[in-house]
């Protein structure tokens, strides 16, 4: 979060950098709630709500948790769609001659912040005025590790999150490859050169994205996906996946700052910040870098790779 406010790169004109957005939102409300909840059950001793939906150390507190996770989720879900429809968006500028076509600042932070997390709230308060088969709300605690879904046999929760991941994943990999296809028609009309890497980049990237979050999520999916369906579930096997979930915001801001130009931008930072100064050429890289957005082939080659 600390560098979409200070980085230059992930501001406009850069509108393909500043949908990172999409990921950081939910990636650092994620961390924090899950930090505060565990250091409170740990503190504390006891799991914040009940498996039974009463009865619990705060069942109307967990309810509250389990809320914010459902639309966090959603939020989650559609980050990787978001940055995929705003790469197409800007190559298919490029190609109809708009090389330095960019979306304001509201119109950004709208599609990739505002819209999932109206979506997920209003899925999460379906949730929530829903009654299971026990009389109580499906969200709240699940066999007292978390607080999200209780009951994952009901349409609002199980089936509703299943059939968003895999439709969120299908989208971001369908609009990767409409990029590809789109920027290797506009290498091939400009003769082809050490920019015909640029489709093969778009696509590693494309793929980079969609492994990290799948990676991150498919156990936790599959084992909802077999709650769904009422097959009982090993306690370690779902401690397991909500381990490997929480390791999402690290690998996310990893693949952040190891971008060429983030990085280039947060180093003169900190360079300056200790007293020194950036040389001659590397402020010109940085310009040219930042530049580079602009031209179809260099920002494919130089941002993608």
């Amino acid at each position: 979060m600390w560098e979409f406010v200070f980085n230059q790169q992930l501001k406009t004109p850069n509108t393909m950098m500043q949908g990172f957005v999409a990921f950081a939102v939910p990636d650092f409300a994620l961390a924090l709630i899950n930090f505060v909840f565990f250091i409170d059950s740990l503190v504390d001793g006891d799991p914040l709500g009940s498996i039974t939906g009463e009865g619990g150390r705060s069942d109307d507190g967990c309810l509250a948790v389990a809320f914010l996770m459902y639309t966090l989720v959603i939020m989650t879900y559609f980050a990787p769609t978001n940055v995929a429809l705003l790469t197409f968006l800007k190559f298919n500028a490029v190609a109809a001659g708009k090389a330095s076509w960019a979306l304001p600042n509201a119109v950004v932070y709208a599609m990739c912040v505002v819209f999932p997390m109206i979506l997920g709230a209003a899925l999460a308060a379906g949730a929530v005025a829903v009654e299971a088969d026990d009389g109580y709300s499906p969200l709240g605690s699940y066999r007292g590790l978390y607080c999200y879904v209780r009951r994952w046999n009901e349409p609002i929760t199980g089936t509703c999150i299943l059939v968003m991941f895999c439709l969120c994943g299908s989208l971001t990999l369908i609009l990767y490859m409409a990029t590809t296809a789109k920027v290797a028609a506009i290498v091939k009309s400009a003769g082809g050169g050490a920019s015909s890497k640029a489709p093969k980049a778009i696509m590693k990237r494309g793929v980079m994205l969609t492994a990290s979050f799948i990676g991150t999520w498919i156990w936790f999916v599959v084992v909802g996906g077999m709650a769904t369906a009422d097959e009982v579930i090993s306690i370690e096997i779902d401690m397991i996946g909500a381990i490997i979930l929480n390791a999402q915001p690290i690998i996310d801001g990893f693949i952040l700052l190891t971008l060429p130009n983030i990085r280039l931008d947060y180093l003169s930072r900190w360079l300056k910040q200790a007293g020194g100064s950036v040389s001659s050429s590397s402020s010109s890289s940085s310009s040219s870098s930042s530049s580079s957005s602009s031209s179809s082939s260099s920002s494919s080659s130089s941002f993608y790779l």
